[in-house]
């Protein structure tokens, strides 16, 4: 492979996945603001993920010993953090929630990555992480348009407890892509697919048992179309992951919050202000800044 074959490559996997992730989670953003019942909604979009994957299963490479362990966490964790999220999602608006569960994030996987997986940043990442997370939790506050009464103090703990499972779970799936043989790390994201959210399924059948057929009604256009974007999104994130440090997929993937203020300003005729554009720059610096690093 020539120099410029392997910068090209590398730019590839390194920005274009990771952004084209943010995205289509941008999409999803969209589509769950718009969903009144966001368990029965999220359960069909697990559904959805997991019938797009079993055509893929008789060729997907088997999970190593290494990688099973792997797949179990990260279904536990999938789980608290999908309830978690309707939970914080139901008090109050999405554009104050949606930045701050995705925007803290990223700094929580580049410390656990630190700590737990000896992939250590130079100062000047740190500043560049820093810089995109504040931004990027700024960008809800500046965009927020609900009133405060209407608005649970709560949210913000629910908030960064769901950026703490957002992050659990980013770490422990890219460990499985890794425990993988090499090049086989897509079969670690297939099982992940099939199998990653059916606790939800099943805690969304159950409590919705007595009314199933009126929920699946309401929920499943945009469940199916969100699970199809989520399929991909999440999927060219773990590949991702697979090759270069999680901290650097994971911010550029949380610039979602920039895609879903720009989908809601298009689709949903929500405000978007030059507040917001100065604070996009400073989060396009601040990833610039970390990828230097």
């Amino acid at each position: 492979m020539t120099y410029a074959s392997r910068m090209h490559s590398s730019a590839f996997w390194g920005f274009g996945l990771p952004l084209f992730s943010a995205i289509t989670v941008a999409l999803v953003g969209v589509l769950t603001r718009r969903t009144p019942d966001r368990l029965a909604y999220v359960s069909l979009l697990n559904l959805t993920v997991a019938m797009m994957a079993l055509p893929l299963l008789p060729f997907a490479p088997p999970l190593t010993n290494q990688a099973m362990p792997f797949l179990a966490a990260s279904a536990l964790v999938h789980w608290i953090y999908q309830l978690n999220m309707i939970r914080t999602l139901s008090m109050g608006d999405l554009s104050l929630a949606f930045p701050i569960m995705r925007g803290l994030a990223p700094l929580l996987i580049a410390i656990t990555g630190s700590l737990l997986l000896a992939e250590q940043q130079s100062t000047l990442a740190w500043i560049g992480l820093l810089s995109a997370t504040i931004a990027l939790v700024a960008f809800g506050f500046i965009g927020r348009h609900s009133r405060a009464s209407e608005t649970d103090p709560r949210i913000f703990g629910s908030a960064m407890a769901t950026a703490a499972c957002v992050a659990g779970y980013t770490v422990i799936d890219a460990e499985g892509v890794r425990a993988m043989n090499p090049g086989e790390g897509w079969g670690f994201v297939t099982w992940f697919f099939l199998v990653g959210g059916l606790p939800t399924i099943l805690t969304g059948w159950y409590l919705r048992r007595q009314n199933t057929c009126q929920a699946v009604g309401a929920s499943w256009r945009p469940a199916a179309t969100a699970g199809a974007l989520s399929f991909f999104s999440y999927g060219s994130a773990l590949l991702a992951m697979g090759m270069i440090p999680i901290a650097h997929v994971a911010a550029i993937r949380e610039t979602s919050v920039v895609f879903a203020a720009i989908f809601g300003w298009l689709l949903l005729k929500e405000p978007f202000g030059s507040t917001r554009i100065l604070l996009a720059a400073f989060i396009v610096a601040g990833l610039v800044t970390l990828k230097l690093g």
